[in-house]
């Protein structure tokens, strides 16, 4: 039964094609914003020091 039968991939109708490749200047976003969440990503894991107990001149 062919009418059954699965499909990988994305639809490529001629209204809905988009460009191949990964090309994130393409991207319809800023590169501050890119900048931004990728810090925000990278950063959540670290740490903050205390420095309540550095002696104060």
């Amino acid at each position: 039964d062919n009418s059954l039968s699965v499909r990988k991939g994305f639809c490529e109708a001629p209204g809905n094609r988009t460009q191949s490749g990964n090309h994130p200047e393409d991207w319809p976003v800023y590169q501050q914003l890119l900048g931004m969440l990728l810090s925000i990503c990278l950063c959540r894991h670290v740490h903050s020091e205390d420095y309540s107990k550095v002696p104060k001149y």
